[in-house]
C-alpha cells in the first residue's frame, strides 16, 4: 500500500521492474517507465496496469512527457539500470565506445525530467573498470546537473540470498544550491556488512544523508539448513555456505512457455531487496522534509 501518493517514480531500463516493485514496497507511485524489450514490457503491463511504457528511452522528449502528464520537478525519483554490457567483466568493457551505452540518454532524460533524486544501478564493472572513468564520469555528469552523490557497493548476499550478484548503486540529490551548499562529496567512510555472511564484506560508501547501514535490514541467515536429528542449529560452515557465483541454469525445459526470455529478463533484472533501503530512506527523508514544512 502507497503511503504517501506525493512520492513519484519513473524508471529507465526498467527491465521486468526490480527497481520499481523496491520503490512501490516503500510508498511511491509508480508513474511511467521505459522498457524495449518485448518480453519484459509484457511483464509490466501485467504487473504494473495501467503505467506509461515510453518504450525506447532514445525517443523521450519534451513532448512526449508533457502528453503523458509528466512535469519537469514533479518527479521525485528518477531511476536507471542502464545496460550493463558496455562494463561488464565478462564483456568487451568497450564503456562509452560501445553502441548499447545509455548512460548519455539517463542522462539527457534526467535534464527533462529534473527530478528531485536520481538513481543510477549496474555491475560492479562500472565502477572498476579503465581505473574508474566510467564510474567517475557518472559522478561528474550529476554535478554539472547541480546534483550531490553518495554511492555503495553491495550484492544480494547482503540482503538475504545465496549468491553474491554485486551492483554499484549510484543515488544523487538534486541541491538546491550547489555553491553554498555541499554534502560531504568527499567525505569517504568504510563499513562492514559483518551480518551477511561468514567473513565481513568490506564496502565503500559515500556519505549523505542516506545512510549506508540501512543496506543491512532484511538479511536472514540461510535457513533450513543442517537441521538433522540431534541438531538444534547448523553448524559455522553450513550456515554461511553460499554460491560463489550463480549456478548453472538449464536452458532446456521441455513445455516451460518463453524460457530463454524469462531468463534473460530475470539474469537482467535487479533484486528488489537490494534496492528497498534506499527507497526507504529517501521516503523518510521527503516525508520528514513535509512534515518540518507543515510545522514552520
Amino acid at each position: 500500500m502507497r503511503q504517501n501518493m506525493n512520492l513519484t517514480h519513473f524508471s529507465l531500463c526498467s527491465g521486468i521492474g526490480g527497481i520499481d516493485l523496491a520503490f512501490e514496497w516503500a510508498g511511491f507511485e509508480t508513474v511511467a517507465q521505459c522498457e524495449m524489450d518485448e518480453y519484459a514490457s509484457k511483464v509490466l503491463a501485467k504487473n504494473f496496469k495501467g503505467v506509461k511504457n515510453f518504450g525506447d528511452i532514445r525517443a523521450i522528449t519534451v513532448e512526449s512527457l508533457q502528453d503523458s502528464g509528466i512535469k519537469p520537478g514533479t518527479v521525485t525519483v528518477l531511476s536507471g539500470g542502464i545496460p550493463c554490457q558496455p562494463y561488464s567483466l565478462a564483456g568487451k568493457g568497450k564503456g562509452d565506445a560501445d553502441s548499447r551505452d545509455l548512460w548519455e540518454e539517463y542522462m539527457r532524460v534526467s535534464k527533462l525530467i529534473k527530478p528531485k533524486w536520481c538513481i543510477v544501478e549496474n555491475t560492479y564493472g562500472l565502477y572498476s573498470r579503465v581505473n574508474q572513468r566510467y564510474f567517475r564520469r557518472i559522478l561528474d555528469g550529476f554535478a554539472e546537473m547541480g546534483y550531490t552523490t553518495s554511492w555503495g557497493i553491495w550484492g544480494a548476499c547482503n540482503v538475504g540470498a545465496p549468491h553474491k550478484r554485486e551492483r554499484v548503486f549510484i543515488i544523487a540529490r538534486k541541491i538546491p544550491d550547489t555553491a553554498s551548499k555541499r554534502c560531504n562529496t568527499d567525505a569517504i567512510q568504510r563499513r562492514k556488512f559483518t551480518q551477511s555472511r561468514r567473513a565481513p564484506n568490506e564496502r565503500r560508501i559515500q556519505t549523505c544523508r542516506v545512510q549506508p547501514e540501512r543496506i543491512c535490514c532484511g538479511i536472514s541467515d540461510t535457513v533450513g539448513i543442517g537441521k538433522e536429528k540431534g541438531r538444534k542449529k547448523p553448524n559455522e560452515f553450513e550456515r554461511y555456505c553460499w554460491w560463489q557465483v550463480e549456478p548453472d541454469v538449464g536452458r532446456v525445459a521441455n513445455g516451460v512457455s518463453a524460457r530463454m526470455d524469462r531468463l534473460r529478463c530475470l539474469g537482467n533484472a535487479v533484486v528488489p531487496q537490494q534496492v528497498y533501503p534506499i527507497a526507504k530512506a529517501i521516503a523518510e527523508i521527503e516525508q520528514s522534509l513535509v512534515g518540518a514544512a507543515a510545522n514552520e
